[in-house]
């Protein structure tokens, strides 16, 4: 459409009123608005314009301004979702805090249109004013997902979510809404969604905020989706950080787990000690979450300092590279951490986390990088999850047997052993109970290993459970390398403890060209199947 400029001097002069201000509104020969029409003064500091620019959003025009004017605020402000043209800025200078004071300028933005198909997230607590929205926007950030917590916070209390979603489609954003602290989710989800749901700005509800961590069984957040699905079509979403390969605890039902990996103390380690250790927990945890759940995984990178935690270096370090990892999918943790007491800062009050999101927000064109995975064992008649021998069979390299050659992949087996009472045999243990079987790899006589087709990347993490079940044996367990498809073993990589219990495990590895293999050792020969390793493998680039 075409605009022209109106100035506050065409429409009226001098002070107004709300009559006034309805007069004015009748003169418009378009459906737009100014600021000045409803008492507005740009270019002055020394004017707060908050109730101004409120009075001209609450009647839902679209309002229109220049480049060159700037409106000074210090409160919320509201629109109704209408478009904000012309490229005008604001200054908002407002407590909002316990900073207790945020201060920028920032432009608006008059294309509403936002593309989605590249998630680059930030997670916003209870801030819902316009001019936070837009310097979001400013970093880079296309949507938000919000806890909806504007009624349990001290400060910015004064919204709710329609006042927070209208402003985030003003602001050029999308939204994943929070179900979990909204008074009306609280009580009735049904009537939450169902008063949202037609909302533009609304791609998804996250329907589970942690909820391993919070003890969440799989059937509660099955009852919580099915409650969105009944009256939503949209994205339904869950985060979480828990690590556990030998038991799925997530429902497959949500359309994207948000994965948020974060920074550990590790003040016991050197720092670049503590970086690959953080880097091998994201590697790792994307790593199993692709291979245990059905849906897009996106991992959430750390955008707060824990009081007294990981430094603000290492965080930023460890974030740009996580969030390269699923093709420039990414969420981000936490605009405004304030009502937390165990933050020490977050994006709104940190410049150095501020750039660290425009740098992120940046990334263009990325392919995924995923890490390879294996993942398999299981003991019956426990809570564990049967993750089948699928994987390791599929990977396993045989001899060839038309060769003469030595060939280093013997006396190891994916398979089941099982208790019995009086027999003994492959498949068999009187050391195991009646009625107990365990799937994993199996390794017998005094030496063997298994060989897999799966080229090692540099950086290798293991999660698993590997023992013995005959207490008298003495046997090693190690990673190796092949560059000859198993008929040559290169020296050890790492051991693997061999006490049966569950153990993590990380190694480099500079000879990318060779292939995973684990290679069993025993002091004295074993007849049958009695040392096993099960659990989780993972191999990657970054």
């Amino acid at each position: 459409m075409t605009i022209t400029k109106i100035d506050a001097a065409d429409v009226w002069d001098g002070d107004l009123n709300q009559h006034q201000i309805n007069e004015n509104l009748k003169l418009l020969p378009r459906n737009f608005v100014t600021p000045e029409m409803f008492g507005a003064v740009a270019n002055d500091t020394t004017i707060d314009n908050t109730e101004a620019l409120n009075n001209a959003f609450a009647t839902g025009c679209d309002i229109y301004s220049t480049p060159d004017k700037t409106y000074s605020v210090t409160k919320n402000l509201r629109t109704k979702g209408q478009r904000l043209i012309g490229g005008w800025k604001i200054h908002s200078k407002k407590n909002t805090s316990r900073e207790h004071l945020w201060e920028k300028t920032v432009t608006t933005v008059d294309d509403l249109n936002v593309n989605t198909d590249v998630i680059r997230m930030m997670y916003v607590a209870n801030a819902y004013d316009l001019s936070e929205f837009l310097y979001i926007k400013s970093l880079g950030f296309n949507t938000l997902q919000h806890y909806s917590g504007m009624s349990i916070q001290g400060w910015d209390n004064d919204g709710d979510v329609h006042n927070m979603l209208d402003n985030a489609k003003s602001a050029g954003l999308k939204v994943i809404v929070g179900t979990q602290n909204d008074p009306l989710a609280l009580s009735d989800l049904t009537a939450f969604v169902s008063s949202i749901d037609s909302h533009s700005a609304v791609i998804g509800y996250s329907a589970n905020d942690e909820p391993v961590w919070n003890g969440k069984t799989i059937a509660e957040q099955d009852e919580r989706i099915s409650i969105i699905r009944a009256v939503s079509n949209k994205l339904v979403t869950a985060v979480e950080f828990t690590i556990d390969p030998l038991t799925k605890r997530m429902s497959d039902n949500y359309d994207i787990i948000f994965l948020d990996i974060y920074n550990d103390k590790n003040q016991d380690m050197s720092e670049a000690d503590a970086t690959q250790a953080d880097l091998y927990k994201m590697r790792a945890s994307l790593g199993l979450y692709n291979r245990q759940y059905k849906c897009t995984i996106i991992p959430v990178v750390m955008g707060f300092k824990y009081v007294d935690g990981a430094p603000l270096s290492r965080i930023i370090k460890t974030s740009k590279i996580f969030a390269k990892s699923c093709g420039g999918n990414f969420g981000t943790f936490v605009w405004d951490g304030d009502a937390v007491s165990s933050i020490e800062t977050s994006i709104r009050n940190s410049p150095v986390l501020d750039k660290m999101c425009r740098d992120i927000c940046a990334y263009r064109n990325l392919k995924y990088s995923i890490p390879t995975t294996l993942l398999w064992g299981y003991i019956n008649n426990s809570t564990q999850t049967n993750w089948g021998l699928k994987d390791v069979f599929e990977h396993q390299i045989r001899i060839d047997p038309n060769s003469t050659d030595a060939f280093n992949g013997l006396n190891s087996y994916p398979t089941q052993v099982s208790g019995n009472s009086t027999t003994n045999s492959d498949h068999l243990s009187t050391n195991m109970s009646v009625g107990t079987g365990m799937l994993a790899i199996w390794f017998k006589k005094g030496a063997g290993a298994y060989c897999s087709d799966i080229q090692m990347k540099k950086y290798n993490y293991l999660n698993v459970h590997s023992g013995t079940i005959d207490s008298t044996l003495k046997t090693y367990l190690n990673v190796v390398g092949s560059s000859t498809g198993g008929y040559g073993l290169g020296s050890s990589l790492v051991s693997i403890p061999v006490n049966g219990t569950v153990n993590t495990v990380t190694f480099t590895n500079n000879a990318e060209a060779d292939l995973f293999c684990i290679k069993y050792d025993a002091t004295t020969d074993i007849p049958y199947y009695r040392t096993y390793i099960r659990g989780l493998y993972v191999t990657s680039d970054w």
